[in-house]
């Protein structure tokens, strides 16, 4: 699963940087245009968006029902082992704890 997840996550990074690479350039283009090849230009960088959305809502449905499984094998693994799932979310408390305490020494 978690394979799959991060195949997935890729997919929309992938999608979203092509997206705003596309934008830029159409953008960058057209700053200094003016008429015609101005409105043509912005049509194309509206058609990007709108395949960009397209795609985007394509793989919403899948990463709502990765999300949904993952969530339920979380409640599994937690009424399964409650002590574990207990240590473990102490670590993870203690680890962003002293991740913000070393941050916060770093910027004074």
């Amino acid at each position: 699963m978690r394979n799959r997840a991060a195949a997935l996550g890729e997919e929309i990074q992938g999608n979203l940087e092509e997206l705003i690479e596309s934008v830029e350039a159409l953008l960058d283009d057209l700053k200094d245009q003016r008429g015609e090849a101005a409105e043509k230009l912005r049509t194309r960088a509206w058609a990007t968006v709108k395949s960009a959305r397209r795609r985007l809502a394509g793989i919403r449905p899948e990463v709502g029902d990765l999300a949904a499984r993952t969530l339920r094998g979380t409640a599994k693994f937690v009424r399964r082992d409650p002590w574990r799932a207990v240590a473990i979310g102490a670590l993870i408390v203690v680890a962003v704890g002293v991740l913000a305490n070393v941050s916060r020494g770093e910027d004074e």
